[in-house]
């Protein structure tokens, strides 16, 4: 993105096996699409970010976590 000045923050949204099936078979996933899904998640433990257990946070305390490590960098979003 030549031209353009941007700071690149890599964070991987996780969280645990059993909310990962509620969340999906409560947006209607199937149990194929389930099985899929949890067989991929230990993948995300392993990439090159920083990690965000999002298991028991809501939507807003889970963006002031991510502002918080936006901020941890003393740079403003």
């Amino acid at each position: 993105m030549q031209g353009c000045d941007f700071e690149l923050y890599k964070i991987t949204l996780i969280f645990s096996e059993d909310a990962l099936a509620k969340r999906m078979t409560h947006g209607g996933r199937t149990s194929d699409g389930i099985k899929q899904s949890l067989e991929r998640l230990a993948l995300y433990k392993h990439m090159n970010t920083v990690k965000v257990d999002t298991t028991n946070l809501t939507v807003p305390n889970t963006v002031e976590h991510i502002l918080k490590i936006i901020n941890a960098t003393g740079l403003k979003p």
